[in-house]
């Protein structure tokens, strides 16, 4: 496919779990022209793989690494260092990713709007501020089961990337009213916002986003135990278009 392809803007191989490196290799160097490439669950790839495709396809804007655990951070920084337009990157099921990568990440794809970190749960406030100071056109963020990350990373996201409209917390069990809050004095364009199993927040956080949110068409609020009807009733009021899960 690959020698007969030399055009091929786009390559979508999620779920084909027995793809492994000299195939991605062999796209690498016959598709340069490559601007999507969708990896989500091939868990054979390795850091061979990715290191090519950086090498060869310099036009890419949009990648899926979901379940890649084989690939190490030099060769996620590998990608990070050539590709500063990228504009979609996914880790997800990464919980092998540290700090020190993701603020290199941070770093040179200062161009990201939409990153997806779900079940990347070693991830620490360091890395989301960082990720906050660099990538300010961010508008869409998945921290699913990234339990560490506090009130004091939400907070800068909420203050540096205005422009948020999908933001989920699923799992993040440290996130205060604080966070929610400041999230929704500071990103008035949220759509889509996931609580579920944020146990500590309560009606003040949800009163004040129904407050200033009232583009939101989805709110998760499973496993929330602190909210009430008071809460609910406010968003109903507020938020003609929402469907609210809970």
């Amino acid at each position: 496919m690959a020698e007969s392809c030399p055009n091929l803007t786009s390559l979508d191989l999620s779920g084909c779990r027995k793809i492994a490196d000299a195939a991605i290799i062999k796209v690498a160097e016959k598709c340069k022209n490559l601007t999507k490439l969708d990896l989500w669950g091939c868990r054979k790839i390795k850091d061979a793989a990715i290191i090519k495709v950086a090498e060869k396809c310099k036009n890419l804007t949009k990648l899926d690494l979901w379940g890649c655990r084989e690939i190490k951070d030099a060769a996620l920084i590998k990608v990070a260092e050539s590709y500063p337009n990228l504009t979609s990157l996914t880790l997800s099921a990464w919980p092998q990713i540290k700090d020190a990568t993701l603020i290199k990440v941070a770093e040179k794809c200062t161009n990201l709007t939409s990153l997806t970190l779900e079940g990347c749960w070693q991830i620490k406030d360091a890395a989301l501020i960082k990720l906050a100071e660099s990538c300010s056109n961010l508008t869409s963020l998945n921290l699913r089961g990234c339990e560490k990350i506090t009130d004091t990373a939400i907070i800068k996201l909420a203050e540096s990337c205005s422009n948020l409209a999908s933001l989920n917390l699923r799992g993040c069990g440290k996130i205060t009213d604080a966070a929610i809050i400041k999230l929704a004095e500071s990103c008035s364009n949220l759509t889509s916002l996931n609580l579920r199993e944020c146990e500590k927040i309560t009606d003040a956080a949800i009163i004040k986003l129904a407050e200033s949110c009232s583009n939101l068409t989805s709110l998760n609020l499973r496993e929330c135990e602190k909210i009430t009807h008071a809460a609910l009733i406010k968003v109903a009021q507020m938020c003609p278009h929402l469907k609210i899960y809970r």
